[in-house]
């Protein structure tokens, strides 16, 4: 596997970045930016060909909800990578389950503002699932590489995973470290030990194949350390509409 990811990690790495996000949220506007310390994840940038969306994992919504219950004047905030975040005031949830781990929020209305991001595009439908033995790769934003300065808003460091796929449910893919072969680089894309992934939830992960563009297969739900068994929940679960799929989990299985 690392021949495979080390031929094509810098080019995919940074073609990658620009579909996912970090996300937090402050008790207000004129919160310090040190508030956000223990308050990050990280979203992907979807295009479903009907709307844009950042899709997430369901605890972090369910954990900003909590958070927006005590803080009347709580802003949801987007980093877009070139300083300035997005402000979401009163963010718009399309879907989410807690089951599936998976939140869906609507971007629609805030794609002019971007400028170092994109929303990754689907093309086929229904979303693919992986197979047994696939090196997948999963990008996002640990919360152990935030960098703060008084008065301005909380930097993030981006962090990558290459992986292989050990199982395949439709309601969870797995990656176990079974065979010691998994890779981690940092925001310079320099090779690293292995750390914590805290931050992480809801990154999208990526097929990487010998031929076309990385294809997103799921979103990473669950993991401690980048050397430890890491759960994925699968992007089919997504609908061109935005909405999530209303299937038992046995229907999911028989189709």
């Amino acid at each position: 596997m690392k021949d495979v990811l080390r031929s094509r990690q810098t080019a995919f790495e940074h073609y990658l970045a620009q579909f996912c996000a970090p996300i937090g949220w402050l008790p207000s506007l004129e919160a310090p930016s040190m508030s956000l310390r223990a308050k990050t994840a990280t979203c992907a940038l979807v295009d479903t060909g009907n709307i844009r969306a950042f899709v997430t994992c369901e605890h972090v919504w369910a954990e900003w909800e909590l958070f927006r219950e005590k803080n009347s004047e709580a802003v949801l905030l987007v980093g877009l990578g070139d300083g300035v975040p997005l402000i979401l005031t009163n963010p718009d949830l399309v879907d989410s389950n807690e089951a599936w781990d998976i939140a869906v929020i609507r971007a629609d209305h805030h794609s002019r503002e971007f400028q170092t991001k994109a929303f990754y595009p689907i093309d086929e439908w229904p979303i693919n699932q992986p197979k047994v033995g696939d090196v997948v790769a999963i990008i996002g934003f640990s919360a152990s590489v935030r960098t703060f300065s008084a008065g301005s808003v909380t930097g993030w460091g981006i962090g990558f995973l290459g992986c292989r796929v050990s199982s395949v449910r439709s309601d969870k893919i797995t990656l176990a470290p079974e065979n010691d072969d998994r890779e981690s680089s940092d925001g310079n894309w320099n090779a690293i030990q292995h750390t914590d992934i805290g931050g992480m939830s809801g990154s999208p992960t990526f097929l990487l194949k010998k031929n076309g563009k990385p294809a997103l297969i799921g979103f990473l739900y669950e993991g401690k350390t980048s050397d430890n068994f890491i759960f994925v929940t699968p992007a089919h679960f997504i609908q061109a509409n935005g909405k999530l799929r209303d299937r038992s989990t046995r229907e999911l299985d028989s189709s």
